[in-house]
């Protein structure tokens, strides 16, 4: 992005499993790079992709989860 304009897009493939949504993206380990947070829908479990432009540079688990039928809200 630019701003609000587009200037490139790709198409980053989300997990192999099933249930697992974007949750934010936003830049969690301040390197200047937009990570990545999914949550699990059936068990409200948060990962994280920390990412290197289009490359995922290290993947974890967040410790913490919600109760069914929350979700974990933050900037898109």
């Amino acid at each position: 992005m630019d701003g609000v304009n587009a200037v490139a897009g790709a198409y980053i493939p989300l997990t192999q499993q099933i249930g697992w949504n974007v949750a934010s993206i936003a830049d969690m380990n301040a390197d200047g790079w937009p990570d990545l947070v999914f949550q699990n829908t059936a068990s409200g479990q948060l990962a994280i992709w920390y990412m290197n432009g289009q490359t995922v540079m290290s993947a974890a688990y967040i410790n913490a989860l919600f109760p069914s039928g929350w979700a974990s809200v933050g900037p898109k």
